[in-house]
């Protein structure tokens, strides 16, 4: 018998266009979510949304948004806690490094940095906790490897 998609799960992925992101996009798609992929390369993400469907997920949504700026923040956060598309579970993925030593970094650089490794983490995961579907800490998942924010050698 063929799951009802309707009544699959949805995960939401941010930076889900490369990396582990993608990788966890791939899993979640196998598993039967519905997936809103997440990132700020169009392209990338409409390409990843054919590999998903044909991985198993009944739908995928492309959400284009650049989480360091707030315009970005905010859609997503919206998307997160509409609640008439109810997400299931949240994968706060997105993240970078700069891939330069620490004293060569622009003011602006480290604001990009905060605002994607810190300020949407945590507007993020507030939306999902206390708005929307109100999800469990067990329906979310950090993934990053903190080495990659600063070369301080």
């Amino acid at each position: 018998m063929t799951p009802d998609p309707i009544a699959a799960p949805t995960a939401l992925v941010t930076g889900a266009s490369s990396g582990i992101g993608a990788g966890f996009c791939r899993r979640l798609a196998a598993d039967g979510y519905r997936l809103v992929v997440v990132a700020r390369d169009a392209a990338r993400l409409d390409a990843l949304a054919v590999d998903l469907v044909a991985l198993g997920s009944p739908c995928v949504e492309v959400l284009v948004a650049d989480l360091t700026d707030l315009a970005g923040q905010a859609r997503v956060r919206e998307r997160l806690i509409d609640e008439h598309r109810p997400v299931d579970v949240l994968v706060n993925n997105a993240g970078m490094g700069l891939g330069r030593d620490f004293d060569e970094v622009s003011d602006d650089d480290l604001r990009r940095q905060l605002e994607l490794n810190v300020a949407a983490v945590l507007l993020l995961t507030h939306a999902a906790l206390l708005e929307g579907q109100g999800l469990d800490e067990d329906q979310l998942a950090f993934l990053r490897d903190e080495r990659q924010f600063f070369n301080l050698t």
